[in-house]
């Protein structure tokens, strides 16, 4: 059912490609509101050198999880 009180957003699939066939992809996850960090803390040691690392929540864990489980080969 469509809501007319909506705007019509354009496809972001190129015309043409088969998104069916194996290759890369880059997926965009929304948080509402980012209000806290719910997939992942930025995490920086204490020494000179340290290089800030991303570090998975819970929740990013489980995310990553299932993300990954779709990889499938053909």
């Amino acid at each position: 059912m469509e809501n007319k009180n909506l705007p019509k957003r354009k496809s972001a699939r190129l015309k043409g490609y088969n998104y069916s066939e194996t290759g890369a992809y880059f997926i965009t996850i929304c948080v509402k509101d980012m209000r806290f960090p719910i997939l992942s803390n930025i995490v920086v040691g204490n020494g000179a050198l340290d290089i800030p690392q991303n570090r998975l929540t819970k929740i990013g864990e489980i995310t990553d999880k299932y993300i990954r489980s779709t990889n499938r080969i053909k």
